[in-house]
């Protein structure tokens, strides 16, 4: 191997530099991320890391606050967790407070039927899902978009905790699906309410 760096360097070329493997072992360690206002957590592949800036955020409302936005740019692999609080409302007068609070069913067929607005040639694929994460009821969807002229997929999660509603995207080129389908779902089920 020195005998070749020698040779290369001689040449004016450089030795390769490798990188880190990408591929996604479930047995691997991930690190735990927490967001900056401390409310959630999530684990992530040790390749992946956070992003400052957003193009893949879902806003639907003023109210909603960017909690996490990681990634994993070099395979444009994404997850965005948002926050926001759901006062309780009167259904048929916004305008009273007085009324039940929405379901957690509610809230996600809400924000569910918001995604076709928000993204190019947006639709939800599949859901509501129910399961449990963390041992927190969730519900979820899958949905299919165009992102930047790539056919993306991306699952759609929705957690209630009293009045603070968190939702989570994580999302990956249709064509990666399969390869990235495992570390999408452990990084999703990784999430945690602090």
């Amino acid at each position: 191997k020195f005998l070749l760096c020698v040779i290369l360097c001689l040449c004016g070329c450089e030795p390769l530099k490798l990188e880190k493997d990408s591929s996604f072992d479930p047995q691997a360690p991930m690190e735990r991320i927490i967001s900056p206002r401390g409310t959630v957590s999530i684990n992530i592949p040790l390749y992946w890391e956070p992003i400052k800036n957003s193009s893949h955020v879902l806003y639907f409302d003023s109210r909603v606050r960017k909690e996490l936005y990681l990634g994993y740019p070099r395979k444009n692999r994404y997850v965005t967790i948002l926050s926001t609080k759901i006062e309780p409302r009167d259904r048929d007068n916004p305008n009273l407070t007085h009324a039940v609070d929405y379901s957690l069913r509610e809230i996600a067929e809400f924000a569910s039927s918001q995604i076709p607005n928000r993204m190019e040639n947006a639709y939800v694929e599949r859901g509501p899902i129910q399961t449990t994460i963390n041992g927190r009821s969730a519900i979820q969807y899958v949905f299919r978009f165009t992102e930047k002229g790539i056919d993306a997929v991306g699952l759609y999660t929705v957690i209630k905790r009293n009045k603070d509603v968190y939702t989570m995207v994580a999302m990956c080129p249709s064509d990666q699906l399969e390869e990235c389908k495992e570390e999408l779902l452990a990084i999703t089920r990784s999430f945690q309410l602090l």
